[in-house]
């Protein structure tokens, strides 16, 4: 559900550009439905292996969310420029660990284990910052 209310952030993404923001809401959207069918194998099956499948291929999307999330909050006036680039960073990251995973290569990367930081500096800033006027600027009447 909260995927859901994340997709909600269209009207603040959209300002970096309204087709980037649509993609990037529709994969969330996609991640949580991805999410939610790989927590239904494992609990009506406990089928781990199909389990860990579809997780990687939701962290797959999501990655891809992300990076367009920082693309569209770079291109906009709505965030600084240093969450935009870390939101954009915490993606890469998920994308470099799903390809990893989706190659079978060995043991599962874990380089999201250090760029979510990037994911955790959006939250912050979603819930302390955003809407709000930055410096220098004026608050909409």
């Amino acid at each position: 559900m909260l995927d859901v209310v994340v997709a909600a952030l269209y009207p603040l993404l959209s300002t970096g550009g309204a087709l980037i923001a649509q993609i990037a809401v529709m994969l969330r959207i996609v991640y949580g439905a991805v999410f939610g069918a790989a927590g239904a194998v494992l609990i009506g099956t406990a089928d781990a292996e199909l389990f860990e499948a579809m997780w990687d291929a939701g962290l797959l999307i999501f990655g891809v969310h992300l990076v367009l999330v920082g693309v569209v909050l770079f291109r906009s006036l709505a965030a600084p420029k240093w969450i935009a680039a870390l939101t954009a960073i915490a993606g890469f990251g998920y994308l470099v660990d799903a390809v990893v995973a989706a190659l079978g290569a060995g043991a599962a990367a874990s380089v999201a284990e250090f760029t979510f930081v990037g994911e955790v500096a959006l939250l912050v800033w979603l819930i302390g910052w955003a809407g709000r006027p930055r410096r220098g600027e004026k608050a909409m009447a």
